[in-house]
């Protein structure tokens, strides 16, 4: 995806003409809603992705979803996703069973971290980077948030 800076970049090579990355990127529309509903449900939340801890902590503040988050965990600690390691690790920060949680995920890759880490389950989205047939090892497949009812069991 491209985008383009409001003021003219001055010298290619100097990062601070640049605008913040985590100012470029959209928020998926219903995601402060769906942050919302799930903090009022006796459920932790976390984000792992394959990008820096810092830069998706910034992102998420930048964004007012940083408070709704239990944990944040990025690309630079090891094992990374798609190791189930990485999603065992994060239920045990969390304190929750990994039979008991749910992995909603954009790629291939995060469905296979949800099954071999013997996830409840796994629920593939097409608003990041795949495509339908890119997730097709979910046990679900949502278009928007709205889409997913969150119900906790005790």
């Amino acid at each position: 995806m491209l985008f383009r800076s409001a003021r003219p970049i001055q010298n290619m090579s100097a990062a601070e003409d640049l605008p913040p990355f985590y100012t470029l990127a959209p928020v998926i529309p219903g995601t402060i809603e769906a942050f919302q509903r799930l903090a009022e449900l006796p459920v932790k939340l976390a984000v792992v992705s394959g990008d820096t801890t810092p830069n998706i902590e910034k992102f998420l503040g930048y964004n007012y979803l940083l408070p709704f988050v239990d944990g944040v965990r990025g690309a630079d600690v090891y094992p990374r996703k798609p190791d189930p390691e990485c999603f065992w690790q994060m239920c045990a920060a969390l304190g929750v069973k990994p039979e008991a949680t749910v992995m909603i995920g954009d790629a291939t890759g995060d469905m296979a971290m949800a099954r071999s880490a013997g996830a409840a389950a796994g629920i593939g989205v097409l608003w990041g980077w795949s495509l339908a047939h890119g997730i097709d090892q979910a046990d679900g497949i949502v278009e928007r948030w709205e889409q997913l009812r969150f119900m906790a069991q005790d």
